[in-house]
């Protein structure tokens, strides 16, 4: 009996992501083969702020959103990826906009400046008469892209934006986050307000800056933010639509934050460079710029 137990391959599991080694042999991977998480897992076990129960759907939604971040990121054929409807799929970031102020109970701001809360007071957002959006991105964009690009880009004047996506390609968008982020950059579940078809959820992503971002030095602190999401998924449990809502500046302010590292010798003009770095890029006379 224990030589048959010795001769049992091992079969590795990654405890919060499916799709990793199911069929891995028939898979087209971007590099090579499937990915470790062990690093990041770690991470997230010792830094997450809830633990849910095996079996809820705040654990299935987390695992979902995992295995789905996998795929996009490590998988280069749509036909691979097991978590998405390829031909429906949609991913839509920050994508509502405004005339003014929803008129229900639940105030929506322009994404233009920042989301106080945004759930409009019909939804889903698309059967309110004053909400517009754009056409999401596809399956084969997202991977195209990467995640970090799809979640960052936006369509602000290059002055205003923190992180010009338009000028990234997939490799140089991970290359300055895993530098930023060496440990990896956890994302956990925070609050689940609604069941499949259509979920919505709360989520916080965080990760330790210990490595330099674009010319900043790494502060060794905590850099988070929170958002809100919702996951739109067919009879499969496959998603269709993704939409994602949070305020960047949670996430530049803490890695603009590390002084510029051609300045660090200068003590008080690194202060004011900062400063300046971190300067809300919306102020009122900002948005005057724009407007015209």
């Amino acid at each position: 009996m224990a030589t048959e137990e010795a001769a049992e391959p091992k079969i590795v599991v990654d405890k919060y992501r499916s799709f990793l080694y199911d069929e891995a042999d028939n898979t087209e991977w971007r590099y090579g083969g499937p990915p470790t998480y062990d690093v990041v897992n770690k991470l997230f076990e010792e830094g997450r702020t809830k633990e849910w129960a095996k079996g809820s759907l705040e654990e299935t939604v987390q695992n979902a959103i995992k295995t789905w971040e996998m795929e996009v990121t490590h998988k280069t054929r749509l036909k691979d990826l097991k978590t998405i409807n390829p031909e429906k799929f949609k991913l839509f970031v920050n994508e509502i906009y405004v005339d003014g102020t929803c008129e229900g109970d639940l105030p929506i701001l322009c994404t233009l400046i920042s989301f106080e809360f945004p759930v409009c007071h019909a939804a889903p957002f698309s059967s309110c008469a004053r909400c517009t959006r754009r056409e999401g991105l596809s399956g084969e964009e997202t991977i195209r892209l990467g995640t970090y690009n799809a979640l960052l880009k936006n369509t602000l004047p290059k002055e205003f934006q923190y992180y010009k996506a338009d000028e990234e390609t997939f490799e140089s968008s991970h290359d300055v986050f895993r530098s930023a982020f060496p440990r990896g950059f956890a994302w956990e579940v925070l609050s689940v307000y609604s069941g499949p078809p259509e979920i919505a959820f709360k989520y916080r992503h965080w990760g330790f800056f210990e490595g330099p971002f674009k010319g900043h030095a790494p502060t060794g602190e905590m850099v988070q933010f929170t958002g809100l999401a919702t996951l739109k998924v067919d009879e499969s449990l496959r998603a269709e639509e993704v939409e994602v809502y949070y305020d960047p500046a949670e996430l530049f302010g803490g890695l603009l934050k590390g002084p510029l590292m051609s300045e660090s010798n200068h003590g008080g003009d690194t202060a004011k460079s900062s400063s300046a770095t971190l300067g809300c890029p919306l102020s009122k006379e900002s948005l005057n710029k724009i407007n015209k």
